[in-house]
């Protein structure tokens, strides 16, 4: 167990060196790059904390970071490691008792958190019980389903017991919406199922799983937390500008507005707000669904060569000394 410790101290200090360059360039760029990209780049900060080897590479940012540290090969990958697992002296019992229970002590607390997380999904799913189907808006869903091709069959329902729309399943997706909404603002629903059926199209409900278990496991370090929150809102962004790349830059005032009613409505039939709906949330939202526009060809191409390269530098390992 201390092995295993070690070993995800080390994945999280390499994670963290990533996470920090790309809030550098988040600060530095402000609103300048689009939340799709964002959403894109968050996803070399958790495979830093959920994959524990990597491919070698000249080009690796951890060649300027960790030349100096102990890097055992494993054939075509490499681990990076900051702690050696070895470390602990054997002729100094006390040290090695501290640490072994610093690493029960983790695994203690990862255990509750995941059953915390497997409690509060058991939760949602149980109330997803009491929904009721809503065929009046099945052809407005499959025209939307024409707008965002999905593979799925998608089912919409209603129910009393979710404040905002929602999706789940990922075999079977049901879109859950308030049993109090305005189910005949046609505008608002094309907005609304657009929106969910994307988080279907790009497995969304996977990468946020992923990025939860990635809280559970480094839960001792803050801003793994810091990263899962950033990354929960860019996922909503990066949705907010799909859509409006669908439907056009001519809906995005229309989409402020559904954004702002959806908000107006959580809080005065709910008095609380999600992560994705809460007030300096929604702010954002609503600002980058008014400033959306289209990205030119070479915008597009420039920002996709930086995601790579930003990919290559940060997943890949230093050459082994």
């Amino acid at each position: 167990m201390a092995e295993l410790f070690v070993r995800v101290v080390n994945m999280s200090i390499t994670a963290s060196i990533v996470a920090l360059l790309l809030l550098a360039l988040r600060y530095l760029v402000q609103d300048k790059l689009p939340a799709t990209f964002c959403y894109l780049l968050w996803g070399t900060v958790f495979f830093r904390l959920l994959v524990p080897w990597s491919l070698p590479a000249a080009l690796s940012i951890f060649n300027v970071t960790g030349g100096d540290l102990p890097q055992p090969t494993g054939g075509y990958v490499v681990t990076l490691d900051y702690v050696e697992s070895g470390y602990v002296p054997v002729h100094a019992p006390d040290t090695r008792s501290i640490f072994l229970v610093l690493s029960a002590i983790w695994l203690t607390v990862a255990v509750l958190l995941g059953l915390y997380v497997l409690l509060v999904n058991w939760y949602v799913r149980h109330k997803a019980r009491t929904v009721f189907p809503l065929r009046e808006c099945d052809e407005l869903l499959a025209y939307c389903k024409t707008l965002v091709p999905v593979r799925q069959r998608v089912r919409v329902y209603h129910s009393s017991a979710f404040p905002s729309p929602v999706v789940l399943g990922s075999l079977h997706p049901r879109i859950i919406l308030p049993s109090s909404m305005d189910f005949s603002n046609r505008r608002m629903m094309i907005h609304i199922f657009t929106h969910e059926l994307t988080h279907i199209r790009r497995m969304d409900f996977l990468t946020k799983k992923l990025a939860l278990l990635s809280v559970v496991v480094h839960w001792f370090n803050p801003l793994v937390l810091l990263c899962y929150h950033l990354f929960s809102r860019d996922i909503e962004a990066s949705c907010d500008e799909r859509v409006l790349s669908v439907l056009g830059e001519e809906e995005k005032v229309g989409y402020a507005d559904s954004l702002l009613s959806l908000f107006s409505h959580m809080r005065t039939s709910w008095g609380i707000s999600t992560l994705a709906f809460g007030e300096t949330a929604i702010q954002q939202r609503v600002k980058g669904a008014i400033g959306y526009t289209r990205l030119s060809q070479w915008r597009l191409v420039l920002l996709s060569a930086l995601v790579l390269v930003i990919g290559a530098v940060t997943t890949t390992n230093p050459l082994p000394v």
